[in-house]
């Protein structure tokens, strides 16, 4: 619940009190300050972006993760791999302010 909390206070700073984003409707990322991305960060994410807002590829995506790998780290071959997921993972996640209007008007227990 705590990490829950934090992270909704984060997206809060981001979205209500940061004066230079009050119009920013794009994706925004958030790193852990432990997690570094990858070198081609600004080449992926523009890809996985479109990926995403294709609803006939994506219909139920809303947000994507930048973790390397599919499995754990330590199993994963392919350091190209692009994987869909279905849980949630708090590794370099990217989405825009209308999925952060939809968490805010739900609980985290029922956003999915």
């Amino acid at each position: 619940l705590a990490v829950k909390r934090h992270w909704r206070f984060l997206l809060d700073q981001i979205f209500h009190y940061t004066p230079a984003l009050a119009a920013y409707d794009r994706e925004i990322v958030l790193l852990e300050e432990d997690h570094r991305p990858t070198p081609d960060l600004m080449l992926t994410l523009p890809a996985l972006i479109r990926l995403k807002n294709d609803g006939d590829k994506c219909t139920a995506c809303w947000a994507i993760f930048l973790k390397w790998g599919c499995m754990r780290e330590d199993q994963e071959e392919d350091i190209n791999k692009a994987c869909r997921v279905k849980w949630f993972t708090n590794t370099g996640v990217a989405f825009n302010r209308t999925i952060f209007n939809q968490i805010e008007k739900s609980t985290f227990d029922e956003f999915r």
